[in-house]
């Protein structure tokens, strides 16, 4: 594999590990104003 290869893969697996931290943590808040509690690592809905 070449190098410039091994770069076109990386940028092509790299937006979607950018984009879906925030995209978790958006849809938390959003929940989190809804008071659904999405955010909890266990999984706990405490409503």
């Amino acid at each position: 594999m070449s190098f410039r290869e091994r770069i076109v893969g990386l940028l092509r697996e790299f937006p979607a590990v950018i984009i879906h931290p925030f995209q978790f943590v958006r849809e938390c808040l959003r929940d989190r104003d809804q008071e659904i509690d999405n955010c909890d690592p266990r999984g706990k809905t405490n409503s």
